[in-house]
C-alpha cells in the first residue's frame, strides 16, 4: 500500500464515513489518523504530498482504522488524547471521554473568573473524571490551589497521568466518594462538577 498522503486521506475518508456523521467529519478523522502515525501535523504533510508512509507506519493506521471502523471505539481513545481548552488531555476507558459541551461550559467559567486570575483560590472539582476540569482551571489560575476528586481509582491515576504530561503543579487528585475524603473541615471558595450522564 504506497499511495501519496491525498490518495491516502480520500481513501481512508471513503472508508471512515461509515462511523462518522458526514464526510466533512471523516476527513477530519483521516487527517488525525495520519496526523497521529506520522508525528507530523496536516501542514507538514500537505508540504510533502508525495511522501509515502513505511511499513511500521502502514500497520499501525490499519490497525486504527480497524479499529475505528469495524469494533467502533471512539477515536479519541485510538488516538490517545484530546484538545481541551488549550491543553492536551490524555484519554483512556473506561474513563469517559471530555465532552465538547463540558468544554464550552469551563470556557465560559475561565472567562468569569478572568478578574480572579491572581486571587489564590481554593477549587473543588467533584467527579474529576480525566481531571479535564480541576486542570483547565488550574493551568489558567496559577495561584488557585485546585482538588479533584473522583470514586473510581482508575479515574484519578488517569488524572494523575494528565497531571504530570501537562506539568501543572498546583492541582492534587484524591480518591474519594464526593466529600468522603477530604480533611476534615476542608473549605473552597469554588466548588465545580460535571458529573457523567447529568445535564
Amino acid at each position: 500500500m504506497t499511495k501519496n498522503i491525498p490518495t491516502l486521506v480520500k481513501e481512508l475518508s471513503a472508508q471512515l464515513e461509515s462511523c462518522c456523521t458526514n464526510k466533512r467529519a471523516a476527513t477530519q478523522e483521516a487527517w488525525w489518523l495520519l496526523e497521529k502515525v506520522t508525528g507530523k501535523n496536516m501542514t507538514e504533510l500537505l508540504s510533502h504530498p508525495e511522501q509515502e508512509l513505511v511499513p511500521t507506519q502502514q500497520q499501525a493506521l490499519t490497525d486504527m482504522l480497524t479499529q475505528r471502523v469495524e469494533h467502533k471505539k471512539p477515536l479519541q481513545y485510538i488516538l490517545g488524547s484530546i484538545p481541551f481548552c488549550g491543553i492536551e488531555i490524555l484519554v483512556e476507558p473506561p474513563i469517559l471521554i471530555p465532552r465538547a459541551e463540558t468544554e464550552e461550559w469551563v470556557s465560559w467559567l475561565m472567562m468569569q473568573l478572568e478578574p480572579a486570575k491572581n486571587t489564590p483560590l481554593k477549587i473543588l472539582d467533584l467527579c474529576t473524571g480525566s481531571g479535564c476540569i480541576a486542570l483547565t482551571l488550574a493551568h489558567a489560575l496559577p495561584q488557585a490551589t485546585c482538588t479533584g476528586v473522583d470514586i473510581n481509582p482508575q479515574a484519578i491515576a488517569l488524572a494523575n497521568k494528565n497531571k504530570r504530561a501537562i506539568g501543572v503543579t498546583n492541582v492534587t487528585f484524591i480518591q474519594s466518594d464526593m466529600f468522603d475524603g477530604l480533611p476534615p473541615h476542608s473549605t473552597f471558595d469554588l466548588i465545580v462538577s460535571n458529573p457523567p450522564y447529568v445535564t
